[in-house]
């Protein structure tokens, strides 16, 4: 089934204000790392690659402005920073999930965790779009190791818990929790290629966004 249309069709009013491109690479990325664990091979890399070019080259400001007709109240300004928070998140993501990109790739995990702390830090808990923010908050805490980002990140996961109780939030605090208790137990490296994305996908978490 091709849910790309789909979600097209209703991106104005989904709670969560990530483009359905962008959702799309999300998916292709988690498929493409379980299709090759070891992320050896190097096709994967270079289809890795394709979706870190894919995703930096869609236009964030011309998808907000192209939305507004279809809101219910404006919300330009918001929409970009949450959608380009997405957008680094998914970057982000695809540097963890297939660590043999890094090398290639013309974007850092440090720039991109900077990129989604500076775009979420635009929106605040009385923001509308606010309650659409748990996923990257949750790869921006579980990547960052400064201890103030971390208490900000899980701060800001429970807010979110307290404006839209949904259990998957409870979830990524469990899962955030877990991922620096791990890290933390170590010497913070990676081991054998695997980093702390990996190590989510081993935990017995239930949870549909990692």
């Amino acid at each position: 089934m091709n849910l790309l249309p789909v979600l097209e069709r209703v991106e104005a009013n989904s709670y969560l204000c990530c483009p359905p491109f962008i959702l799309r690479i999300i998916l292709e990325a988690s498929q493409l790392a379980a299709s090759d664990p070891s992320c050896t091979r190097p096709e994967t890399a270079r289809r890795a690659l394709a979706l870190v070019r894919d995703a930096r080259s869609f236009n964030i400001p011309a998808w907000a402005r192209s939305v507004q007709p279809h809101v219910s109240h404006p919300d330009l300004a918001a929409r970009e920073h949450v959608a380009s928070a997405h957008r680094s998140a998914v970057l982000l993501y695809i540097l963890r999930a297939v660590p043999s990109v890094r090398e290639y790739a013309p974007v850092s995990a440090g720039e991109l965790l900077d990129d989604i702390l500076r775009r979420l830090s635009e929106v605040g808990e009385g923001d509308p779009l606010f309650k659409a923010t748990s996923w990257p908050t949750f790869i921006a805490g579980a990547e960052t190791t400064d201890p103030q980002w971390r208490a900000w990140a899980l701060r800001r996961l429970l807010e979110v818990w307290g404006c839209c109780p949904w259990g998957y939030v409870v979830t990524a605090v469990e899962m955030l929790r877990e991922t620096w208790r791990g890290r933390d137990g170590g010497d913070g490296e990676e081991v054998e290629g695997r980093g702390w994305l990996r190590e989510v996908w081993d935990m017995d978490f239930g949870c549909l966004i990692v």
